[in-house]
């Protein structure tokens, strides 16, 4: 299933094998997409607390593989406003049954510590790879945008010095692209107006009220054969929007819902 919002393609698959699919092929093809993290695949992110903050975190990953837990990685997190470490760690790791029993850990060399769940940012999640919102950057394959200076480079390869002005990349603004002010940040964004009526989902729903229909008129009198047919307004915006997207897309979409049906 997909449909085009705002002049982009979003392609919704049914299955994971599908989701998993799609993003192979728009790998493949390089195109300019993002997606989401399948739940599945989300990942374990813990803090851990006790340590001093110039703790060398190889010891802290090989402390924990000695427990048969396996993060990813460990870094020592920072107090962005006085720019210093502070003396707590975040592990990232897969979610195994082996790796929850990081909570369990109570000691790491000769400290005491204490593991606790990340916990949640109420600030939409971030894009540091093109800065846009609702995405992370490890499913992100559109153009770098620099979150200091706002150009076609990854923030890394910024050559920009502390002097100059921050360009936002949302913006234009004089401030970098993760400040929580920006008017482009979906929290600062007034509410918006109701969306408009989905046309899928309707459709889903006139068919599922033709099911009920006919069950309840079959009960009443067998010898009657009532049904409800959809909407012919419906049918017909669904038809001139399927239309409008396969003109817009052309052989793309028509490829990208092939790889949807194709289920091997």
């Amino acid at each position: 299933m997909g449909k085009i919002v705002g002049g982009k393609l979003k392609v919704f698959p049914e299955t994971i094998d599908a989701h998993r699919k799609i993003q192979n092929f728009v790998s493949v093809k390089k195109l300019k997409s993002h997606t989401y993290e399948l739940a599945e695949e989300k990942q374990l992110k813990t803090v851990i607390r006790g340590l001093p903050s110039d703790y060398d975190t190889n010891e802290i990953i090989q402390a924990l593989g000695e427990l048969n837990i396996v993060p990813k990685h460990v870094t020592v997190m920072r107090n962005r406003s006085k720019n210093i470490n502070m003396p707590l760690f975040l592990g990232v790791s897969k979610k195994t049954p082996e790796n929850q029993n990081f909570f369990k850990v109570t000691s790491i060399g000769y400290y005491k510590i204490k593991v606790e769940s990340l916990n949640k940012n109420f600030m939409p999640a971030q894009c540091y790879r093109c800065q846009l919102f609702y995405h992370h950057s490890r499913f992100c394959n559109r153009e770098p945008k620099c979150l200091k200076c706002g150009l076609n480079h990854l923030t890394r390869d910024c050559k920009k010095n502390t002097d100059s002005p921050a360009k936002c990349a949302n913006c234009d603004g004089s401030h970098p692209a993760n400040y929580s002010g920006c008017p482009k940040n979906p929290k600062n964004l007034k509410p918006s107006k109701p969306p408009a009526k989905n046309v899928w989902e309707e459709r889903a729903r006139v068919l599922e009220k033709q099911k009920i229909n006919e069950n309840v008129n079959k009960n009443k009198n067998d010898s009657k054969n009532v049904s409800v047919s959809p909407a012919s307004s419906d049918t017909k915006v669904l038809l001139d929007q399927m239309s409008a997207m396969m003109a817009q897309f052309g052989t793309m979409f028509q490829m990208v819902m092939s790889t949807l049906g194709n289920k091997i």
